[in-house]
């Protein structure tokens, strides 16, 4: 199984706006429209649940693709961990997954 190719993709995301609160500590706001993913900006940012509905994986998929396969967060507001959609595009590109467990496990 290989990961799709996500540069065209017209998957509806809702776009995050990253907003510094008056203290200086990062806000995320999510705008209420969704925009199909091909037309956000490289520097837009992505949740967990985007990149489940993106590629069609679970969360728990997600957090052990962060663990084990080299998918690194932007930032972590509160308990949500966002992504730049560049950087999303990059691993996709490089990263393939094997079908079934990894070998000894």
């Amino acid at each position: 199984m290989y990961l799709p190719s996500l540069s065209k993709n017209k998957t509806l995301i809702r776009r995050k706006i990253d907003v510094p609160d008056n203290r200086g500590r990062p806000r995320v706001y999510a705008e209420a429209k969704e925009v199909p993913f091909s037309r956000l900006a490289g520097t837009e940012l992505l949740d967990m649940a985007d990149i489940g509905v993106l590629y069609g994986v679970s969360p728990r998929t997600d957090y052990r693709w962060m663990a084990q396969r080299g998918l690194n967060a932007y930032v972590k507001v509160g308990r949500e961990y966002l992504f730049r959609k560049n950087a999303i595009l990059h691993w996709g590109e490089n990263f393939r997954t094997a079908m079934g467990r990894p070998f000894g496990s």
